[in-house]
């Protein structure tokens, strides 16, 4: 059975379980504050990008996407074979690799993406609960270092165990230190995964880690749309 709780009923349960933690799972909704697109902002970008050079148009006059424009880049595609419908859980994945076709290229994309980027409040409050123990483990999509931040801004002298696919041998979480996983890579180490065929072979470690987990602690879900099969 599973309980349903309000904002209110998990602010007690996290004031009140000084000897237990829960697990958080940051999406992209997440650093929208920060300043950080969302997946569905960069699959129009994408989209813009493309149907610009397609029609040797200037990306410059569809800076601001208007309801207006977006129907009509849609309506382009739409007329074109093989690309998704409007809202299919591939868009991002399909567009982002027509747009830059190369692994390096999509991977210097996300590092300029998330650039002198820093955290806002709600980071700074997870970052301070962090600290006092009452999340341990996150667990992210995102390839931004805003969660890392916040906890160093609340203390900067703090330990973080960063794990990837570049080290995902490792045991998470030595029950020491607070541990922030990247499901799709850490953009300062590792090969990143934003298309269809790199997303599902996310390394089967991460996903017996994050099963293993779970198993004893409560999930905290913010951000995340779910798209990830």
């Amino acid at each position: 059975m599973h309980n349903k709780f309000t904002c209110e009923d998990l602010k007690t349960k996290i004031k009140v379980n000084d000897n237990d933690y829960f697990h958080i799972f940051l999406g992209a909704g997440a650093s929208v504050s920060s300043g950080i697109k969302t997946g569905e902002q960069l699959v129009w970008e994408f989209k813009k990008e493309i149907f610009c050079e397609k029609n040797e148009i200037s990306p410059n006059k569809y800076i601001e996407l208007s309801d207006e424009q977006k129907n009509e880049i849609q309506i382009f595609f739409d007329q074109l074979d093989g690309y998704p419908k409007r809202g299919a859980t591939n868009e991002y994945s399909f567009y982002f690799y027509n747009y830059l076709k190369t692994p390096e290229d999509r991977s210097k994309y996300i590092q300029k993406l998330v650039k002198d980027k820093t955290p806002e409040i709600g980071y700074l409050v997870l970052g301070k609960l962090i600290i006092e123990g009452k999340f341990k483990n996150i667990w992210t999509t995102n390839f931004d270092e805003l969660t890392e931040h916040g906890i160093r801004s609340n203390k900067l002298t703090q330990t973080i165990n960063v794990y990837s696919s570049s080290n995902a041998g490792s045991t998470i979480n030595n029950n020491s230190f607070p541990c922030v996983t990247k499901l799709h890579g850490d953009f300062r180490y590792d090969y990143l995964k934003n298309t269809k065929d790199e997303l599902r072979n996310i390394e089967q470690t991460l996903a017996n880690q994050f099963k293993k987990k779970l198993i004893d602690h409560g999930l905290i879900v913010i951000g995340y749309s779910g798209n990830d099969e």
